[in-house]
């Protein structure tokens, strides 16, 4: 993981709760360069909170994983440093801190608030959850308004301030006053008068404090049932939110919103719980043979998440916000962090797995008996719930009452319990009812956003510039003026940041580092280089910074345009925003540039499509093709309102979206998402390019580095490495493919090198021309055949094979290849569909319990294996060849400049075995597998 947190201080409300503890664990294990964390803790003074921290959240097993990676003593040293538990109280204002030392150093040193305090008893008294769900809230608003440096503040909540929602529940904030019941007005300062005044009455009826807490527990549901909410806790909740949304100000504020939260997937260590949790309370109870029966629909989605998931979510907004990605703003942004809509469990799979577990591992009791557990039993309705309770325990009950009387109160006790626990179970019933009959999903299309993010953060399949280009232009021609690199981030400091962490410490740097030294790339860096804050597909990007801006207008003599998203099915909107109007967003900042000479513009010679024969290096016009730029955005929008009217979930909507993007492709004559936005992309810059220079470069397929910086640089799969690496893992050796296909690879420098040769042909071009095209290809000057390629990965694995991690040895079988989708498809048909029909049948013959994994990955496996080969379908088994005579003209211009060395782009130098065997393969092998 990214050191994200790095000399970051945070302060962490509700220290000693469940989901604080995870984080704080969490956050010491992965990022232990945090600068300091400030945990508040209910506590008398700092000692005492000191003592409350390392006896309530150190001493617990949740530590023992991170106590046994760097030793006790580390651990304490760590604590020691970076942990400052400080007494306090969230219900005050400024928490009641009374060491002003502390609170002065926490009011200017806090980057991050995260206010995980809560009380989430549903029937909580409502004077106490008024004061920590909703006061509580406003206070660590006010607080974070006063620290010098914060830059965030998460606020943990729940996602059932929907209350007792239907459909598909949207991530949508409140605004101050709204109610669910539409026919109340809710006024927060009115709700504290209620309870004063409640106060006030049952303190002059000298109650006791039992029967004040019982009537502050009704006043609760009372107001809650008044404006529209099931329950105490999900009121003050959404009160909660109500009033950091509406005082916030310009203060970044993320809302995550989890549903059931249970005990730890995977971290620090499956399964680690404290406290009973709402579905927790009914497993105990079965499984000690105590109740059998329970309250709730079968079909409702019972939407557990685990802790960590939880706590994983809030890490990872911090990381999307601070460093700002594409897709956020300063504004509020609220996160479902569920699962009912991309893994629904309902609550018949629960009493499934609860009966199989405990008929397996009977619970014990004290005395060493064995309890065997019936199938539970499941009422559907509130009405069918209490008429068995009346016909069961109501008699039962009644005969303890009147034995009790008969024989002078012996029963006293036996009578108060049984009377207790039935009252007990029907309140229970009550209080849960919204979650057991709970008909909703929760949307989570920001979440999806934030996984994508998170994915991007290690992927990074969408760069907005190159960094062979970047390391190439820093090592040859160190004189350069300045290097504007648009990226995605929150300000220009984080985008310095992510241009350090992300590009400029690679290993692609390693030679410049070693050449000049790293005092010196570091000073280079700094002169030259000017990382930008933005998006590209947003207009001017989205600049903030004007003083910026305005010098690129004035500056800028060159632009290279290599954003993309080169995934072949990518939601259509997602590759219209990127490949289309990124590309028009360009030409419209480049038109405005006062001395821009050039703009070189990276496609992919696949915008051809399913080509036969030589493809020209020709440009793209709109009247060769009945296509409508605004028609396809519009099919886009109207696609989007349809599927939010399905209330589908994300990964619905996303393989709708990518379902569109293959539909209007195919409708227009090409294969795929992919080469279809991107030729419309070059339609754009074509047709409103006028007076500009405009250059498009076409490669093929891009793969390692032949050469420079050195051999065998890559990041991230490409289109034939996904094979490659299945190949040599020993998962299949089978694929699809023409034998005699060219397999036309470029290696990324090259590709580069032909961007800056591009750009000294042209930089300063006076001709009447200005719109050249170059393929980028190897298939004309020297063609590589598919099966010349599955003979050297064959070789290569079979004296390089693969150690798995027991260290056993693959051995690799020789490589079938498939020429036809017909061929392709009756093998999978033959081998595998009917394993996987007898994995089915005994899947339904255990009840889905033993084998349900097994099943269902390998049918994944072999939808993806045909999904993938549709997909690639016209890349291997493509029958044409790519003309390259611009780019030979190319070639000989750099060697009338004599630039042909350092600007190598001639593939006929390249031996394909040589460069498989010792370049491309290790190289795929070291960096990605």
């Amino acid at each position: 993981m990214e050191p994200f947190l790095e000399g970051k201080t945070i302060f962490i409300t509700g220290a000693t709760g469940f989901l604080a503890k995870i984080l704080v664990e969490k956050i010491l294990r992965v990022q232990p360069n945090v600068r300091k964390l400030f945990l508040l803790v209910r506590a008398s003074d700092s000692k005492s909170a000191r003592k409350r921290f390392n006896d309530e959240v150190m001493q617990t097993e949740l530590f023992s994983v991170l106590r046994e990676q760097i030793g006790a003593n580390n651990l304490n040293s760590l604590i020691e440093e970076k942990v400052f538990p400080v007494a306090g109280d969230i219900s005050f204002e400024d928490f009641g801190i009374e060491n002003s030392e502390m609170k002065n150093e926490m009011l200017k040193e806090i980057d991050i608030i995260i206010n995980s305090a809560a009380t989430t008893r549903f029937d909580e008294r409502y004077d106490i959850a008024m004061d920590i769900n909703v006061l509580g809230a406003l206070n660590v608003l006010k607080f974070a308004k006063r620290c010098e440096n914060v830059k965030i503040i998460v606020h943990v909540s729940t996602a059932y301030v929907c209350g007792e929602g239907e459909g598909v529940i949207l991530e949508k904030s409140f605004t101050l006053g709204e109610t669910l019941n539409k026919n109340s007005k809710l006024d927060i300062d009115v709700e504290r008068k209620v309870i004063d005044e409640k106060l006030k009455e049952l303190e002059a009826q000298s109650l006791t404090t039992k029967e004040v807490t019982i009537a502050m527990r009704d006043l609760g549901i009372q107001r809650a049932n008044l404006h529209g909410w099931p329950n105490t806790y999900s009121f003050t909740k959404a009160m909660g939110e109500m009033l950091l949304g509406h005082y916030k100000e310009d203060l970044q504020l993320v809302i995550i919103r989890p549903t059931i939260i249970t005990s730890t997937y995977k971290e620090p260590f499956p399964g680690w719980i404290e406290g009973v949790k709402t579905v927790d309370s009914f497993i105990l109870a079965y499984g000690k043979g105590v109740m059998n029966f329970c309250f709730g629909d079968p079909n409702t989605k019972l939407d557990m998440i685990p802790g960590d998931m939880v706590v994983n979510s809030i890490l990872a907004s911090i990381i999307a916000h601070i460093g700002n990605d594409e897709y956020y703003s300063s504004e509020e942004l609220i996160y479902h962090i569920s699962s009912s809509g991309i893994n629904p469990l309902k609550t018949s799979d629960i009493l499934l797995f609860l009966f199989n577990y405990f008929t397996k591992n009977p619970w014990m009791t004290k005395d060493g008996n064995i309890i065997k557990v019936g199938k539970p039993t499941l009422f559907s309705s509130m009405d069918s719930f209490r008429k068995y309770i009346s016909t069961y325990y109501w008699p039962l009950l009644k005969i303890v009452e009147l034995a009790n009387v008969l024989l002078w109160h012996r029963f006293d006790k036996t009578y108060k319990d049984l009377k207790r626990k039935i009252d007990m179970a029907i309140r229970l019933s009550e209080l849960y009812k919204p979650y057991l009959l709970f008909h909703g999903s929760f949307d989570d299309s920001n979440t999806e956003k934030l996984r994508m993010t998170m994915k991007e953060h290690k992927m990074d399949d969408v760069l907005n510039f190159d960094p062979i280009l970047v390391e190439k232009i820093l090592r040859v021609q160190p004189d350069v003026k300045k290097l504007f690199l648009l990226l995605r981030a929150s300000d220009i400091k984080s985008a310095r940041k992510r241009f350090n962490d992300e590009i400029l410490q690679a290993e692609l740097f390693n030679v410049l580092r070693e050449k000049i030294g790293t005092n010196n790339l570091n000073s280079l860096v700094e002169e030259k280089v000017f990382p930008i804050a933005g998006d590209i597909s947003i207009e001017d990007f989205g600049i903030e910074n004007s003083e910026m801006k305005d010098e690129m207008l004035k500056e800028i003599d060159i632009i290279i345009h290599s954003a993309a998203t080169t995934r072949f099915d990518e939601r259509y909107d997602i590759a219209m925003n990127i490949n289309v109007l990124g590309a028009s967003n360009v030409l419209k900042f480049a038109k405005r540039c006062a001395n821009v000479k050039i703009l070189v513009h990276v496609s992919t010679a696949y915008v051809g499509g399913e080509g036969e024969g030589v493809i020209s290096e020709k440009s793209f016009n709109f009247g060769d093709y009945y296509i409508d730029i605004d028609v396809e955005r519009k099919v886009i929008e109207d696609k989007l309102k349809e599927l939010e009217a399905q209330n589908l979930t994300s990964k619905e909507k996303t393989m709708a979206m990518r379902n569109l993007g293959i539909q209007r492709a195919s409708l227009h004559g090409w294969p795929n998402t992919y080469s279809f936005t991107k030729a419309m992309g070059e339609m754009m810059l074509g047709h409103f390019k006028e007076n500009l220079q405009l250059v498009i470069i076409r490669p093929t397929i891009i793969t390692s580095t032949y050469k420079e910086p050195f051999p065998g640089w890559i990041e991230g799969l490409k289109t034939l490495d996904t094979f490659m690496l299945i190949y040599g893992k020993g998962i299949s050796n089978v694929f699809l493919g023409d034998p005699n296909t060219n397999a036309d690879l470029i290696p990324g420098d090259m590709v580069v090198n032909s961007i800056l040769a591009t750009i000294v042909a042209h930089g300063n071009n006076k001709s009447h021309q200005n719109h050249f095209i170059y393929n980028i290809s190897s298939s004309k000057g020297n063609p590589l055949k598919l099966d010349d390629m599955k003979l050297y990965t064959f070789h290569y694995f079979t004296k390089n094979p693969w150690i798995d991690k027991d260290g056993n040895i693959i051995k690799v079988k020789e490589i079938t290849i498939f020429s036809s989708m017909d061929s392709f498809k009756a093998h999978i048909s033959r081998y595998y569909w009917p394993l996987l029909k007898v994995l089915q049948l005994a899947n339904v013959l255990t009840w889905y319990y033993l084998i349900d994994g097994t099943y269902t990955n390998l049918k994944r496996k072999i939808d993806m294996a045909i999904r993938l080969s549709e997909l690639y379908k016209p890349y291997l088994i493509f029958h044409g060849s790519f003309d390259d005579s611009n780019t030979e003209r190319l070639r000989m211009a750099m060697k009338e400049y004599t630039m042909d060395d350092v600007l190598n782009f001639d593939p006929s130098c390249i031996n394909w075995e040589d460069y498989f065997m010792n370049i491309h393969i290790p190289g795929v092998v070291k960096r990605l597998a």
